[in-house]
């Protein structure tokens, strides 16, 4: 009877397992990579976990190369770049912060996240419009990933419109 009950528990477990790996099997699979803005992407919809890179263009001080990861679900974005900067961009706002250390951050409500130049580049300014390189697998969206943290003051920031000359 002992024998019985550990073989139905075996092959039960069994096939647990196996329905786990079965449903887990394409979690890891990179299933995009490709290079273009992050409002393109954002434009595919879907839930992905995706390696980032980029270079920005600094003029007479040299390139900047930036690596991180983006977490996207429905419109929402996540980055954790490598250099210790965290931005999030949701219902047309965006937040970013550096998590060591810092209480304030900043939050935008004219939406930087757009191919809309019309305030130019600013020090403050997170540019969608560049060209990102997506390496990406399907994710499970985790909201708490888009949630602004508590422990972190996000004064409003508004920027003026731009002057003609």
């Amino acid at each position: 009877m002992k024998l019985k009950l550990t073989l139905v528990f075996l092959a039960g477990l069994i096939i647990i397992l196996l329905g786990y790996v079965y449903l887990n099997k394409n979690s890891n699979k990179i299933i995009s990579s490709d290079s273009m803005t992050f409002t393109t992407f954002l434009a595919k919809g879907g839930s992905y976990k995706c390696d980032i890179k980029r270079i920005i263009d600094r003029g007479f001080s040299g390139d900047a190369k930036l690596a991180g990861i983006a977490y996207v679900s429905n419109g929402m974005l996540r980055v954790e770049y490598d250099r210790a900067l965290y931005l999030i961009y949701k219902d047309k706002k965006t937040y970013n912060w550096r998590p060591e250390g810092n209480i304030t951050g900043e939050e935008d409500f004219n939406g930087w996240i757009v191919e809309d130049t019309t305030y130019g580049p600013s020090t403050y300014q997170w540019d969608a419009t560049m060209v990102t390189d997506f390496s990406c697998i399907n994710w499970k969206a985790d909201l708490d990933k888009f949630t602004p943290p508590k422990n972190i003051v996000f004064p409003s920031m508004v920027l003026p419109p731009s002057r003609s000359n």
